[in-house]
């Protein structure tokens, strides 16, 4: 169920481009991560991990990391982090159309009956990483999630 491993294969070359991706070791008493989602960029050629460091002991997530894969270089870069409940919460990404901007959606629980859906914003060009974007973009008492996102 905790998968802390992605396979990548590109389907036209068969398996001479299957790679495993293997994540960084996450320690604590019943931590386990989860890849919760991931996007490829448009040029198809870097890919961003979203990634849940999900606590059984407290049945919530303790920490959304990002990791950024390039895969003409084979390196796997930490690509920041939010101390926040929102990797459990369908997040979701999107890159912009030039491949130099991510924006994150991610849903945060500020009390029991409140759902906020805020965007983060990371910039690869200037290296800035998961900053706050816009607050507040969705909230209320039902929970609400987007399930498709497209940058034009």
């Amino acid at each position: 169920f905790h998968i802390w491993y992605m396979l990548v294969e590109d389907p036209d070359n068969s398996g001479l481009t299957r790679r495993t991706l293997y994540f960084p070791e996450e320690h604590g008493f019943l931590i386990f991560p989860d890849v919760r989602d991931y996007v490829f960029s448009p040029t198809g050629d870097r890919l961003i991990i979203l990634y849940d460091i999900y606590s059984e002991q407290f049945e919530k997530s303790m920490r959304f990391q990002t990791y950024l894969m390039d895969f003409p270089t084979g390196m796997l870069y930490d690509s920041g982090s939010l101390k926040t409940g929102s990797a459990s919460l369908s997040p979701r990404v999107v890159w912009s159309p030039d491949g130099n901007k991510i924006l994150y959606f991610l849903t945060d629980t500020p009390s029991v009956d409140q759902y906020i859906i805020n965007i983060y914003q990371s910039d690869l060009l200037s290296g800035e990483k998961l900053t706050l974007y816009h607050p507040s973009l969705l909230e209320g008492i039902n929970y609400t999630y987007i399930t498709n996102l497209y940058w034009r």
